[in-house]
């Protein structure tokens, strides 16, 4: 069956990569991607991308809760107490109707809508202690210890009078971790094989099921607006769909009517040139997912009833690994928590030394401890073992195998 696989996907993939029409090139990723989906040794590669893209940004996630939580706890504090000293600033007041209106009205785009909400909180605090309200933020900033001198008017006449200039904001302690977790999900936007797997995923949907995906929205569109809630994020969806959509059909009328058609037309999403970078990438990660398969389901067979006996269990987002009755939380930053969410997304993938570096280290928070041996990997794997009170000669999920490294939980 594998055989017959891989043939019938290096078909599809050739059908398309060299055609010199865009159209026929796009219509042939369409047709590829459906066929991966609809055989299910394919997509069960394909649903490993997804489960890694899940827990890619479940990190961020968790944080950006944080900092949203923190946020609006510190403006409940302050909010009020503008209202109750009458503060009628003009320069307060544009920056509280900002701060309003990003909190009731702001969709998501480029800039998360938690970062946009932290932003205009800065601007009312930076308002308000520019204006002299220092007892209304005084809990929120920290200052700088040399002031600088400034002149005001006092009692209508001109003096330099000493201030000290705001340090840092202090209202969220977890905004500059997740400045950091959000800046490692855009650096793996970039090389991450989910991400190449997701667009080619988008010509199938602008292509074969668009239809069917205007449909569903227009009918989530009817239950928000049922239920009396904004419906202003489905409209997005729909435009956001519509917008690829007409692109494509675009792509398609200068291919059947090259001297009629709008030929004349920028491309945003669909990039030719991009494209046959992603189904490159994607192409050969998938042949090199199916070699693995029958090594891994030899592995599978032998190990079955232990491992059903002994599954160990892990949750990315709070870092809580589970095995028989122990409970161990494996923290963000650290090198074992690291170790145990890469692992947990690429299960039943024999990894290399070199995919544990690349994907492990840039959530090691201490420099000093980022895996850089093999010794570091077992190192760690012992620790886990260690802290879920797995016995010595017991069989553990996390092994090496060969010359690579597994969770076998299958």
């Amino acid at each position: 069956m594998q055989n017959q696989t891989t043939t019938l996907l290096e078909r599809y993939y050739k059908a398309f990569i060299d055609q010199p029409s865009d159209w026929f090139f796009f219509l042939g990723i369409a047709e590829y991607v459906k066929y991966i989906i609809e055989v299910k040794e394919l997509d069960d590669i394909t649903e490993v991308l997804v489960r890694q893209k899940a827990a890619d940004e479940a990190v961020p996630a968790k944080y950006a809760a944080a900092v949203e939580k923190e946020t609006e706890r510190a403006a409940k504090k302050i909010l009020p107490q503008i209202e109750a000293q009458g503060i009628t600033s003009p320069s307060v007041n544009k920056v509280i109707e900002r701060y309003k209106s990003v909190k009731d009205d702001y969709l998501q785009g480029s800039v998360p809508k938690v970062l946009m909400l932290y932003d205009a909180l800065e601007e009312v605090i930076y308002e308000l202690y520019r204006a002299g309200y220092d007892d209304i933020v005084k809990d929120h900033i920290t200052l700088r210890d040399k002031p600088v001198f400034r002149q005001t008017i006092v009692n209508g006449r001109e003096e330099k009078r000493p201030r000290h200039l705001i340090k840092e904001y202090t209202f969220s302690k977890n905004i500059e971790e997740y400045k950091r977790e959000l800046q490692v999900l855009e650096n793996k936007t970039h090389t991450a094989m989910w991400q190449a797997w997701e667009r080619l995923s988008l010509v199938y949907l602008a292509i074969i099921k668009a239809d069917e995906e205007v449909k569903k929205i227009r009918k989530e569109k009817a239950r928000v607006d049922k239920q009396g809630g904004s419906s202003l994020g489905v409209y997005m969806s729909f435009m956001g769909l519509g917008m690829m959509v007409d692109e494509m059909q675009k792509i398609r009328e200068r291919h059947e009517r090259p001297y009629t058609g709008d030929t004349k037309f920028n491309l945003v999403y669909f990039i030719k040139a991009d494209y046959i970078h992603y189904a490159t990438r994607f192409h050969n990660y998938l042949v090199r997912e199916l070699e693995k398969d029958n090594v891994q389901t030899s592995d599978r067979d032998k190990h079955k009833q232990v491992i059903t006996d002994t599954i160990l269990k892990f949750y990315p987002n709070d870092g809580i690994a589970e095995y028989r009755a122990v409970t161990k939380t494996f923290k963000s930053g650290t090198k074992a928590g690291a170790l145990l969410c890469y692992l947990h997304i690429a299960k039943n993938t024999p990894l290399s030394i070199s995919d544990i570096q690349e994907n492990c280290n840039e959530r090691i928070n201490v420099e000093t401890h980022k895996f850089k041996t093999e010794k570091d990997i077992f190192d760690t794997i012992a620790y886990i073992r260690k802290q879920l009170k797995v016995n010595k000669s017991e069989y553990f999920p996390i092994r090496k195998k060969e010359k690579s490294f597994i969770w076998v939980e299958k």
